[in-house]
């Protein structure tokens, strides 16, 4: 492994953490969504998921007191609103943040509106494992330990990315990194990355997909083929926009 590769690895995560730790609660994109989903599983929702509700009051009540709660259009207090802010404080605990932690444990089992977008549960029960490990923590500090137990798939997407390159490029180890650099600080990706969503593991499985495809182009043999394989499964039972790989 190139040192320019383990340095692109390395800040590959601190500015995944970054970012982790720095983006306010709910404001990545269909945060509240994806860890509502996880919730309502962890908290003993049942299957299969309708259109019923399944957003918990615990989530409900810190979106409505940090701005971000829609209404029946959509909009919450940020929408078309790029100058507003939430009121600061002096200390550095945020206007409501000891009453969203100190809300009761009975808020996680009460459910109040349709908010998940219904997606196959792989990546929700994986990360219902974290959220049940950190169960007696506040909201905050199991939202911000799921954002850093998936930042680690973007950082397994990078090695992949650097692993395609080399496969496309092998006899040009820059050209290779290049490829591992642009997948690391791609913007929108690297952002997205750092939050809680399902959209993680799919790109990492995605990613998967291309290198063991050039893997068998080069040379068939059955241990790639297994890993595709298992690939295509996870990926099938993670979201279903998963079978534009069989393309």
């Amino acid at each position: 492994m190139g040192k320019i590769f383990k340095l692109t690895l390395i800040f590959t995560l601190i500015t995944g953490l970054v970012w982790s730790l720095l983006v306010p609660l709910w404001h990545f994109p269909d945060e509240q969504a994806h860890f509502g989903h996880v919730a309502y599983l962890a908290e003993g929702g049942t299957l299969p998921m309708g259109r019923t509700n399944d957003l918990n009051q615990e989530i409900a009540i810190s979106e409505q007191r940090l701005g971000t709660y829609r209404n029946k259009y959509g909009n919450n207090d940020f929408t078309y609103r790029p100058d507003y802010r939430l009121e600061y404080t002096d200390s550095y605990t945020g206007k409501y943040e000891e009453e969203i932690k100190t809300l009761p444990l009975s808020a996680r089992k009460e459910f109040k509106d349709p908010e998940s977008a219904y997606y196959p549960h792989f990546f929700y029960r994986v990360s219902g494992l974290i959220y049940k490990f950190f169960y007696n923590q506040d909201i905050f500090i199991r939202v911000f330990a799921l954002r850093l137990f998936w930042l680690f798939s973007h950082a397994l997407m990078v090695w992949l990315a650097w692993l395609i390159g080399k496969e496309v490029f092998p006899k040009e180890p820059r050209a290779a990194v290049s490829v591992a650099v642009l997948t690391s600080f791609q913007p929108m990706l690297s952002f997205v990355a750092a939050g809680v969503s399902g959209d993680n593991l799919h790109n990492l499985l995605f990613t998967a997909v291309i290198y063991f495809c050039l893997k068998i182009r080069r040379k068939l043999d059955w241990l790639n083929l297994l890993g595709l394989a298992l690939v295509m499964i996870l990926g099938f039972i993670n979201k279903p926009q998963f079978l534009i790989a069989l393309g």
